[in-house]
């Protein structure tokens, strides 16, 4: 296994700011939508499920470069 080598730090930290853009951005855009319609919360949870799908797709394909 001498060729498999393990996550740069650049590119953890490249993985950190994926997962922080991938949940905040659509929690973000769910709370706005939730003031301009004013249909709180339904946006917001449909933002936060959105954002934990996006982070967890990502880091599994992340991962998977790895194994």
């Amino acid at each position: 296994m001498a060729g498999n080598r393990g996550p740069t730090g650049a590119e953890l930290g490249g993985l950190g700011l994926f997962l922080a853009a991938a949940f905040i951005v659509p929690f973000l855009a769910g709370l706005a939508l939730d003031a301009i319609l004013r249909t709180s919360p339904f946006f917001l949870f449909l933002g936060l499920l959105a954002g934990i799908a996006a982070a967890a797709g990502g880091l599994f394909a992340r991962w998977k470069r790895y194994q």
